[in-house]
């Protein structure tokens, strides 16, 4: 919502009643997958993850906020340690390469240190 906006095209778009809303992008991935629309609007790692679609155009960082994933440990969890163990596993190297490789960017450098 927040690029088509940005390109003055939400209100005319959803007047003209050109836009289906899914539950996810999943869903709305699937939906061009199979031909049930021309096209739709995705994450681009979701997209590169699909052989049966092609990016047609990407927004520009300034037209919507940032894609940001959070992770953090429920205080006085019972599974501390895994979750501990969990968010280690998170900023290392070998979850790092996972993440360049479906075009993730990585994590902030502090991002360890919970700030």
């Amino acid at each position: 919502m927040q690029a088509l906006t940005w390109f003055g095209m939400w209100d005319k778009l959803t007047r003209e009643e050109k836009l289906i809303l899914t539950i996810d992008v999943r869903a709305a991935l699937s939906h061009v997958e199979e031909g049930q629309v021309q096209a739709g609007i995705v994450y681009r790692t979701d997209a590169l993850s699909s052989d049966k679609v092609k990016i047609a155009f990407t927004f520009p960082e300034e037209s919507h906020s940032p894609m940001t994933y959070y992770a953090a440990a429920v205080a006085g969890s019972r599974n501390g340690k895994a979750a501990e163990d969990f968010l280690k596993f998170l900023t290392s190297k070998d979850f790092q390469s996972i993440l360049l490789k479906y075009n993730f960017k990585l994590p902030m450098p502090n991002a360890e240190d919970g700030r």
